[in-house]
């Protein structure tokens, strides 16, 4: 698979993306993760292709045959959704693996919205294609999903005998395998494991390590930056609050505020 990168759909501008590997979380919706740092040791690291535990969608290299003889897509989801997840579990459950080549870049139109509707029956395609996931793939840990989507449980879905007999055919492993050998991070987040952190939080008063970008943010203050020697200051141009905001150097406001002092 390659990495890929986002182009603007509005101005078509080319942005690198970082180094990442595919993942998903208990609603199954796919989610980039970072790769580890000690994987990252040497120069090599960074070319060689990295194990991802899920891929994005449509956009992998794979002999026919073998795509074939893995079953193909589930012909029972409808319109789009979901069959990135069900193609990454069945790969490396059922003997094979998924690989990021980090020379291989691929430009992506990312939409701010999903321009695909809902199925025939007028239901969101998205639920009941992971519906079938989680009955096929996921086995006890299913109860998960449900808990992510407790409306889910009621929606009809359709046969999948077909899906369940290509397990059986192809001698696949089980989803507690997958968790414990190709994606241990996802058993952090099954609501067992949370339960035991919260309680581990309340006897030992301590936070859990939770890396910075999947912290919760909640910035409501706004700073100055003084050019030292004049009455002017680098400030948000627009509420701390609003994404992207650009800086401006603007006449210092009587704030109190903390201010930063810089020499001119």
């Amino acid at each position: 698979m390659p990495l890929i990168d986002i182009i603007n759909a509005e101005t078509f501008e080319y942005t690198a993306s970082p180094l990442v590997k595919g993942g998903f979380n208990w609603g199954l919706h796919f989610k980039w993760d970072n790769v580890p740092e000690d994987s990252l040791l040497h120069g090599e690291d960074f070319v060689k292709p990295i194990q991802s535990p899920a891929m994005a969608g449509g956009l992998f290299a794979m002999d026919t045959k073998y795509f074939h003889d893995l079953g193909e897509y589930d012909s029972g989801m409808d319109v789009w959704g979901g069959e990135n997840i069900e193609l990454s579990i069945r790969v490396w459950t059922c003997g094979g693996s998924l690989e990021i080549v980090p020379c291989s870049r691929v430009g992506h139109i990312f939409r701010r919205r999903r321009p695909y509707g809902s199925s025939s029956a007028g239901e969101d395609s998205t639920v009941k294609n992971s519906v079938r996931v989680a009955e096929v793939w996921l086995d006890e840990y299913k109860e998960e999903f449900y808990k992510t989507k407790p409306t889910a449980r009621n929606l009809d879905y359709g046969d999948i005998s077909e899906r369940k007999s290509i397990r059986v055919k192809l001698h696949c492993k089980s989803f507690k395998w997958y968790l414990e050998k190709i994606y241990p991070q996802l058993i952090e987040e099954t609501s067992e494991a949370k339960s035991s952190n919260n309680g581990s939080k309340i006897s030992n008063n301590k936070v859990p390590y939770s890396p910075w970008n999947e912290r919760k943010r909640n910035y409501i203050s706004q700073f100055q930056i003084n050019l030292m020697g004049t009455k002017f200051c680098i400030q948000s141009e627009h509420s701390v609050t609003t994404k992207n905001s650009g800086l401006v150097l603007a006449p210092c406001q009587a704030w109190n505020k903390k201010t930063a002092m810089v020499r001119n």
